[in-house]
């Protein structure tokens, strides 16, 4: 057995993937959750876990008592909810994930892998968007985010040691399946009614990640040597969309007509575009075996900058490692062309 690993909400879109992984990996793993979307589920339920069923605001020392690490999955995850109750972001998010890792200190356990967020460098007109560019959240989720980075890294020493892992906007098939976030709503819309709405003119860019891969990535974390990876930042995303030969990269398959409908400069702002061409997926360049070699490299103190040029625009802020496949959204054929241009009154 590699360890004993704690992971909060569990029963989560990511966490539904990342348990399992990590049990196939070897580890002794408890899960933490609610239960609020424990029977939500898309085809088999996971293996189960041994599991402790509490709010996390209701975590004690005692709780944690006999874990190597902690892999912090839960919290309010995006920006609606919110949005509709500034307090329970900042509850839940910041103040209990604090209390999380004090708690979790006091208990003797050493590793707390938390699942950060790309979304705190906001929007950027950097050239490159790497885990020491400035920091621009623009809602209470991404300052959330912020808040606790901060906070953990005030809690790091010798005996308890934080890693801060800025997931791009994940995507992808789940037995716990989310359908809110970027890419999973395109392709939703793409095929149940052929097409794809954008709200923002397409030039806005974003980082993604499977979440396949993203389990991998937290398993690699949880194995690096302390020393390498100790009260450090991770952007946690693709690399194929931001690379000089995107051609050649990408094997391009439109499924869906792309819509654009006028929205309020806000909306713009906030817009969730992630690529001009949708539903594109990505040509397998090599196999499994060299993410997880890559990882491994990167987990064992080798830190990426993002030194990929996106088109010039308006950007997110990019994750810096992982690989990306994009779901397939069908077979339907489109017209090559279906770049956007003003239409006249417009």
């Amino acid at each position: 057995m590699r360890g004993k690993v704690l992971v909060t909400g569990h029963d989560g879109y990511i966490g539904a993937v990342l348990t399992p992984s990590l049990v196939r990996s070897g580890y002794d793993v408890v899960g933490l959750d609610t239960g609020y979307f424990s029977k939500c589920l898309l085809g088999a339920e996971p293996a189960k876990v041994p599991t402790i069923a509490k709010d996390l605001r209701e975590v004690e020392a005692s709780d944690l008592k006999g874990f190597d690490a902690i892999v912090h999955l839960g919290a309010l995850s995006n920006d609606p909810v919110g949005n509709l109750n500034k307090g329970w972001t900042e509850d839940i998010n910041f103040h209990a994930s604090v209390r999380l890792a004090k708690a979790a200190k006091q208990a003797g356990v050493r590793r707390f892998i938390f699942s950060s967020s790309c979304i705190m460098y906001g929007l950027s007109e950097a050239q490159f968007v790497d885990e020491t560019a400035p920091l621009n959240p623009q809602t209470d989720y991404a300052r959330s985010k912020v808040q606790t980075e901060d906070a953990l890294r005030e809690l790091a020493d010798d005996s308890f040691s934080p890693v801060y892992v800025r997931n791009g906007t994940v995507y992808g098939l789940s037995p716990r399946q989310r359908l809110d976030t970027v890419l999973n709503a395109f392709v939703a819309e793409a095929l149940t009614t052929g097409h794809v709405t954008m709200h923002s003119d397409g030039e806005p860019w974003r980082p993604v990640v499977h979440v396949d891969d993203l389990a991998r990535t937290f398993g690699l974390y949880l194995s690096a040597p302390f020393e390498t990876i100790h009260n450090q930042a991770f952007n946690n995303g693709a690399d194929q969309l931001f690379r000089h030969d995107l051609q050649n990269s990408l094997r391009l398959r439109f499924a869906a007509e792309v819509r654009f409908e006028t929205a309020r400069p806000e909306e713009i702002e906030h817009a969730l575009c992630v690529v001009k061409v949708l539903a594109a997926s990505f040509v397998e360049a090599d196999d499994a075996g060299r993410l997880e070699d890559e990882g491994r490299q990167d987990a064992g103190g080798h830190r990426h900058d993002a030194r990929r040029q996106p088109p010039a625009g308006r950007r997110d802020g990019r994750g810096s490692r992982g690989r990306d496949r994009l779901a397939q959204a069908g077979d339907r054929q489109a017209p090559v062309d279906r770049r956007w241009r003003p239409q006249p009154g417009a």
